[in-house]
């Protein structure tokens, strides 16, 4: 099923007529995309989103191999619908979304709400960009740890309301590593209020060609977008106003074909 004029399919075998229909991946041995193809694209798949939200939609399942464009790579669509859920109908389990893309109240066990597919799309936004996946911990326990790494410690009104909080926090709302990876690291047994947020424009790196302007905006986007509490998270209408996505074109790359800045859709 294919909701005519929008950024959306429904199936789980694809034919887009007329079209080259392409799965947008990167892992951590290529590059990522361009800066102008990313916001293209960022601005494609906040509409995907604002027409979910229209349907009361969450699709629960946003990740880079649910994402295709087409032979000339200019126009995107979200697909797989086989977890999406209607908005209001929270089923609490851990293990919404695939792991690397899960918001952390989906692994708090708390409500959620559009915010969920908002924080997988940054992710997506992200690993483009860099050809790097942001969040890649081996358990549940291990993803809460890289996003306290990443945006500090979480409020503690969301660990209270959590349903599995207690599965990765003490009484006094302190961290506990279970996963083993952490474990062998003594610095994670520390309180979570030490932890200082590194923020996700330091993991973010300025390459040649760039605008660095456009740069920034980038970063900006991505920072409202990984906010922990989901409630103060930013919201698509906000996301499709965001200078990112509303600015000018500042600069077109002339160098298509560097090969130390190779895209994949260049392969």
């Amino acid at each position: 099923m294919k909701k005519k004029g929008t950024n959306l399919v429904r199936g789980r075998f694809l034919y887009w007529k007329n079209c080259q229909v392409q799965i947008v991946k990167t892992n951590d041995t290529v590059s990522g995309l361009k800066l102008t193809a990313v916001r293209t694209y960022s601005k494609q798949l906040f509409i995907a989103l604002k027409h979910l939200k229209d349907c009361s939609i969450l699709h629960c399942d946003i990740k880079p191999d649910n994402i295709l464009v087409n032979g000339s790579r200019n126009l995107l669509k979200l697909c797989d619908f086989g977890s999406a859920l209607p908005a209001g109908i929270n089923v609490i389990t851990p293990v919404l979304v695939s792991r690397f893309y899960r918001a952390p109240e989906i692994i708090l066990g708390l409500p959620y709400d559009h915010s969920l597919d908002m924080w997988s799309v940054g992710c997506c936004l992200y690993e483009l960009y860099t050809g790097k996946i942001l969040f890649p911990g081996g358990t549940n326990n291990g993803m809460l740890w890289l996003h306290m790494e990443l945006k500090g410690p979480f409020p503690k009104k969301m660990l209270r309301k959590g349903a599995f909080t207690t599965q990765h926090f003490d009484q006094d709302l302190n961290f506990h590593a279970t996963d083993e990876n952490l474990m062998m690291k003594k610095a994670v047994n520390k309180l979570c209020m030490n932890v200082k947020p590194k923020g996700v424009g330091a993991k973010i790196s300025s390459f040649a060609g760039e605008d660095p302007k456009m740069l920034s905006s980038f970063k900006d986007l991505l920072e409202k977008i990984f906010v922990l509490d989901p409630q103060k998270r930013l919201t698509v209408s906000q996301a499709l106003s965001h200078p990112f996505i509303t600015g000018p074109l500042l600069y077109v790359p002339k160098r298509h074909d560097d090969p130390s800045r190779r895209r994949r859709f260049q392969e």
